[in-house]
């Protein structure tokens, strides 16, 4: 039952209905920790996935201490190299990131791709999906050529071992846009987002988030580019189509927000720029 249970816990994760996921997980980990010692392989994949979901609802304090000791259970029982040990490894990296701590979220995440590029090999999927978490850690911490090696590194990874058109290779051609438009490439930029939004659109639906998310990308390279006329109104729908989906507080909404504000700023029509960043307009 509990195993059962962590697949249901495992496919709430995937819809992204964590408050399931969370309850599976707990239900899962109620029963495994009633009939299996603390050192059983299930129980540590078990405390590790709970540990990422409590991650993904900002329940932090708790879900360090989670990983941490799924983390030690599995360099027992798997061996320090473990695929298993660079999940929850890769785990603790986005947990450290939401924390700020930059510094302890590229260590795991390197400790990661070093050990599925060990074990898994350097054209393994999970090793793509690595790389990507590392390009995303590299961008937000202003290193952007390692940013862009990772995320090409991980886009020939997917090339090999995914169908072209996939979720994670359209997330990592968002990113990769993203950082190319702050290198200042903008036409390889502009490609990279257009990519991402066809994939996404076709996969996710056009309305999802991923979908909006390279869609406001692609409505700013757009008007950094002086195409305003088509850029403004994409940017405009996406951002609406990211409030709706993940609310104004997730860090695609803030950007779009951003993004749109500048944009009106710089058109002097600062009604507008101080509306769409949710403070009161003066009177």
């Amino acid at each position: 039952m509990a195993e059962t249970l962590t697949a249901l816990a495992s496919t709430a994760t995937w819809m992204d209905d964590y408050a399931l996921a969370e309850r599976y997980s707990r239900q899962a980990l109620q029963i495994f920790q009633a009939n299996l010692s603390r050192r059983h392989p299930d129980y540590a994949v078990a405390l590790a996935h709970l540990g990422y979901v409590l991650t993904e609802r900002g329940n932090y304090a708790e879900a360090e201490p989670m990983l941490n000791e799924a983390l030690e259970i599995e360099r027992i029982v798997f061996g320090a190299r473990d695929p298993r040990v660079a999940e929850t490894e890769e785990h603790l990296g986005v947990l450290y990131e939401r924390r700020g701590d930059w510094v302890r979220a590229i260590a795991a995440t390197k400790a990661a791709v070093d050990i599925d590029t060990e074990r898994l090999g350097p054209a393994h999927y999970v090793t793509g999906y690595d790389q990507h978490a590392l390009a995303s850690l590299y961008f937000k911490t202003g290193k952007l050529a390692e940013a862009e090696s990772s995320a090409r590194a991980a886009l020939a990874i997917y090339a090999q071992t995914l169908p072209a058109q996939h979720l994670y290779v359209a997330s990592t051609r968002q990113l990769l846009g993203e950082i190319l438009l702050r290198r200042g490439a903008l036409a390889p930029a502009e490609a990279e987002l257009r990519s991402a939004v066809d994939i996404s659109s076709a996969l996710a639906g056009p309305d999802s988030w991923y979908t909006a998310r390279a869609q406001a990308g692609l409505g700013w390279v757009l008007i950094v580019r002086g195409r305003a006329a088509e850029g403004e109104p994409m940017l405009v729908a996406a951002r609406a189509k990211l409030l709706a989906a993940v609310g104004s507080q997730h860090e695609a909404s803030l950007l779009a927000s951003e993004r749109l504000a500048q944009y009106y700023r710089s058109r002097h029509r600062e009604e507008d720029a101080t509306r769409v960043l949710g403070a009161p307009i003066p009177p």
